[in-house]
């Protein structure tokens, strides 16, 4: 599959989901209006580039970047956007550190380098979990800094693009991954729990009997 196509794909995808009634359990306390113009920008800005030479940005960084600086200053708490920037550092660095892997020694790729990176990212971001809202951030933020890491370590064989092709199919998928796989795990856990009291309740009863 060419770069870019797996980002419209998963676009239409989200849309789908959000306009049956997702947002409510994915995007909860995003207004529809803050939604539908991310989207519009995106879709706009992704066909824009800037600058030219050893340095090239698409619109959809800007966009994603905006984004980003948008959330954190719309959470009041200092600590907790400490913790998103903190978070989204690192998960950027992971998600570097995947990628010089699957570079040295391509024998651990499973799919791509940059698919399999993304998902090991995701990964990561699920076991960190803290809020929907603040999880997207976090992750929305770590695509960022690795986009632009990766970039920045490789910038003597290759001019810097930032927002490519590829960063627009990482950042919907990593978005994506993590936000189904969050949802997923959190159900098991309540199922778990559900089960683990109702146990506990059965043997109580069985004592006293």
């Amino acid at each position: 599959m060419n770069p870019g196509y797996l980002s419209l794909i998963l676009i239409c995808i989200t849309l789908i989901m959000l306009a049956s009634g997702w947002k409510e359990v994915f995007l909860r306390h995003v207004s529809h209006k803050e939604i539908l113009l991310f989207f519009m920008l995106w879709l706009i800005g992704s066909q824009l580039k800037f600058g030219q030479g050893l340095l090239e940005v698409n619109g959809s960084f800007i966009v994603g970047l905006a984004l980003c600086v948008y959330a954190c200053i719309k959470v009041n708490s200092p600590l907790m956007q400490m913790y998103m920037v903190v978070s989204g550092v690192l998960l950027g660095m992971v998600y570097m550190l995947l990628l010089e892997l699957f570079a040295t020694d391509p024998v651990f790729i499973i799919w791509n380098a940059g698919w399999d990176a993304a998902l090991g990212m995701s990964l990561l971001a699920v076991l960190m979990r803290r809020g929907n809202t603040i999880q997207m951030v976090s992750v929305a933020i770590g695509v960022l800094v690795g986009d632009f890491g990766h970039h920045l370590l490789h910038r003597s064989e290759a001019p810097i693009s930032l927002g490519s092709a590829i960063f627009q199919d990482t950042w919907w998928l990593v978005l994506i991954t993590v936000s189904i796989a969050s949802q997923l795990l959190q159900s098991i856990l309540v199922g778990v729990k559900f089960i683990t009291n109702r146990v506990s309740a059965l043997r109580s009863r069985g004592t006293k009997e």
